[in-house]
């Protein structure tokens, strides 16, 4: 096998340094994208509960329970008349 000159060696070792930090590069952006990703997950899925639950106490005021025979009970009624 041929000896590659000092030249072309050192050549090579920069190209390969670069592409090693590109690739890393790349890594790392990705994987902050996927964290984004994720954060807006949790953070629709924590709004959602929050928003339908702020929307049913605007919209009926009364807290109802369900028994097991399929009966609606109320349990509290509130008026949102100080509003």
């Amino acid at each position: 096998m041929p000896v590659l000159p000092p030249q072309l060696k050192s050549l090579l070792t920069v190209v390969a340094s670069a592409v090693g930090i590109v690739a890393l590069g790349l890594v790392a952006v990705a994987g902050l994208a996927v964290l984004a990703v994720a954060a807006l997950f949790i953070a629709a899925a924590l709004a959602l509960p929050i928003a339908l639950v702020a929307g049913a106490v605007g919209v009926d005021p009364i807290l109802v329970a369900v028994t097991e025979d399929g009966y609606w009970v109320e349990v509290d009624r509130w008026s949102s008349a100080g509003k």
